[in-house]
């Protein structure tokens, strides 16, 4: 009695053959998703290169700006500092009593008192009564002495 071993390594090749396609197929869905993953991970390390990248640069920038903002303001500070030293000079110089004589004749018009002239002013008055004995005519005649000294 001959066995025919055909069928049975036929199917025994078929199941080989399947389980081989089945361990290849599960083998490149775990590749893929190996490169898949390895994509995610990589645009996430770029991403995040990016950011920090771009972080910096305006990190940078706002450091300058804040430099240039603080080195104006010192100047500022030291032009106000020389501005406030200048008045407080003029202020010292203004309020002296040989700065204040100047002024107080120059601007106000005012004189010293042993400077002043003195001016006499003389008023005549004069009643008159009108005829009809009603009104009062009143006359002023003044007279200036010191107009007559100059």
């Amino acid at each position: 009695m001959k066995l025919d071993f055909r069928e049975f390594d036929k199917a025994y090749n078929e199941d080989i053959d399947r389980r081989l396609k089945e361990k290849e197929s599960k083998h490149l869905k775990k590749k893929e998703l190996t490169r898949m993953r390895q994509f995610y991970k990589y645009g996430m390390v770029v991403t995040l290169a990016i950011v920090v990248i771009a972080v910096t640069v305006y990190g940078y920038v706002e450091l300058n700006r804040l430099k240039y903002d603080n080195e104006r303001m010192i100047s500022e500070i030291y032009v106000l500092e020389s501005e406030i030293a200048d008045l407080q000079f003029m202020i010292d110089q203004k309020q002296s009593s040989s700065a204040i004589i100047p002024i107080a004749q120059e601007q106000l018009g005012l004189i010293r008192i042993n400077e002043a002239e003195t001016q006499a002013v003389e008023v005549r008055v004069n009643y008159a009564l009108n005829p009809d004995a009603k009104n009062v005519i009143v006359k002023e005649d003044q007279d200036k002495k010191a107009a007559d000294n100059q």
